[in-house]
């Protein structure tokens, strides 16, 4: 048999009314506002890492081509040694899990600097990467 909450049938306006303060109250507001912004932010980062993903697929592209053609000659072991030297974050020499978490933690303390719910904001931001 299923538990049944401890509540009257003429107390549902009393809990109704309890949960309209939250909502409206000073940590609904707080919460609302870093979720909106959050929300905001992760879409805004979705879109920007999209768009940033194309143009360096297409470079990619565009540079194998001139590499393939015999126009240019690239240096990859150069290239990706450069690209992790600038990436590794704990100077272990190699760039692994615990620097991306390292950058992604980086970004997030600066997007969310002086937002008044941290909770709320990563709350958004998640569903703004997700849903968006």
């Amino acid at each position: 048999m299923p538990t049944q909450l401890p509540v009257a049938p003429n107390d549902e306006s009393a809990i109704t009314d309890k949960i309209v303060d939250l909502v409206t109250g000073p940590i609904g507001q707080n919460f609302g506002l870093g979720a909106l912004t959050g929300a905001c932010a992760g879409y805004t980062t979705k879109r920007v890492s999209k768009e940033a993903a194309y143009y360096v697929g297409g470079a990619f592209i565009f540079l194998q081509l001139l590499a393939y053609k015999g126009y240019i000659s690239i240096n990859y072991k150069k290239v990706a040694g450069d690209v992790e030297a600038k990436l590794d974050r704990n100077g272990d020499g190699k760039f692994d899990a615990s620097d991306a978490k390292a950058l992604l933690s980086d970004f997030l303390q600066i997007v969310r600097q002086g937002v008044p719910s941290g909770a709320g904001f990563l709350t958004g931001f998640y569903y703004g990467l997700k849903w968006y």
